[in-house]
């Protein structure tokens, strides 16, 4: 063999010899030390407090005897728009029907802002706003940021001629 087939062969050798080592002792410190464990990370759940908006115009005025249905649903549809305001990903939320809202709006939302109080008089104990002869509302999602509002009216039954409608995106007369 050739002088130089020689050293070539030589320095071939000692690099495998070499790696043997260096993956041995990585071996070695890998038994020496155990795996690292993974940690659990459990988020801490913040139960804020409800804040509650006390003495607002809806607070005063809903269902009250001096003040009228089509008034009482302005009202409700501010409070919509209020809630709106603060909850910027409120489009991504699902609201079905009477309770969703209501829900919403007195205080389940991430904010736990309640711009209706949970214990308003107009909440029935099935968790809907009533109208003044207490029959539940209708809200009709009419997009992300407009809902249209029924009242049921002095009959007490929903989708016929005496019906209080407002929508927000109608003019006032």
């Amino acid at each position: 063999m050739k002088r130089s087939a020689k050293w070539i062969l030589l320095i071939a050798v000692l690099v495998l010899i070499s790696k043997y080592f260096s993956k041995e002792k990585k071996t070695q410190e890998l038994t020496n030390h155990p795996p690292p464990q993974p940690v659990t990370v459990t988020p801490e759940v913040v139960q804020s407090k409800l804040t509650i908006i006390e003495n607002s115009e809806f607070d005063q005025k809903f269902n009250q005897p001096s003040g009228t249905q089509k008034n009482d649903l302005r009202l409700l549809a501010n409070v919509l728009m209020n809630a709106r305001v603060l909850v910027k990903d409120h489009h991504a939320l699902v609201f079905a029907d009477n309770r969703d809202f209501t829900k919403f709006i007195s205080g389940n939302n991430k904010h736990r802002v309640a711009w209706v109080r949970p214990d308003h008089p107009s909440i029935n104990r099935h968790g809907e706003i009533t109208d003044r002869q207490g029959t539940p509302l209708f809200f009709h999602q009419e997009s992300s940021n407009y809902t249209t509002l029924r009242s049921a009216g002095k009959d007490g039954i929903m989708w016929n001629d005496d019906d209080v409608i407002f929508d927000p995106r109608q003019p006032e007369l």
